[in-house]
């Protein structure tokens, strides 16, 4: 009896491993631009927009 309940507790642990849902990388990427300035690579959502340039800073738009 022992055998058969360790076997259905180790059949449910795998199925509940097995049906977690899986991290999607693509989702979490964040594209990246270079401020035209300085080169610094940074996201596109920290990142200031000059024409069709992008900036990291009010810094460099001096």
């Amino acid at each position: 009896m022992f055998q058969i309940l360790l076997i259905l507790g180790l059949i449910t642990l795998i199925y509940l491993i097995a049906r977690e849902p899986k991290s999607n990388f693509v989702e979490k990427s964040t594209e990246m631009v270079k401020c035209q300035n300085c080169d610094i690579n940074l996201p596109l959502s920290e990142a200031i927009q000059n024409g069709d340039n992008w900036l990291c800073s009010n810094k460099c738009q001096t």
